[in-house]
């Protein structure tokens, strides 16, 4: 919704949804740096900035890590991937009325075999 995505109409419905925004501070780092991968404009910056001031971030605390690597054990996710995974089946355990989106196929393949729900417009791209 910053920079031009192939599911970037997608993420625009679900984002205006009206749903709460909760993510892993991590992606802030994969934000940023593919605006600086893709030297974004000033004005895609300040959407940046907009953007990522909405979300309501969590962390993952370096005693979960053990978990972590114990969880992506029979997923075999790259490292980020597992990170935003681990946190989110954390998170649904409290919030049995949210969902995952994520356009990544191993990820939806994975929150899948985790029976993590999935937006039902992630499925579409």
């Amino acid at each position: 919704m910053v920079l031009s995505e192939p599911s970037e109409k997608i993420s625009e419905r679900i984002w205006n949804s009206g749903h709460a925004h909760i993510a892993w501070d991590w992606l802030r780092v994969e934000a940023e740096s593919a605006c600086v991968r893709r030297k974004a404009r000033h004005l895609d910056w300040s959407n940046y900035r907009k953007l990522i001031s909405e979300f309501t971030f969590v962390s993952l605390n370096p005693e979960e890590h053990e978990h972590l690597l114990m969880f992506n054990r029979s997923l075999g996710l790259r490292s980020a991937d597992a990170g935003h995974l681990f946190l989110a089946s954390l998170f649904f355990r409290d919030h049995l009325d949210s969902f995952l989106v994520t356009f990544d196929k191993e990820m939806i393949e994975a929150a899948q075999k985790l029976a993590l729900p999935l937006h039902p417009l992630c499925l579409e791209s």
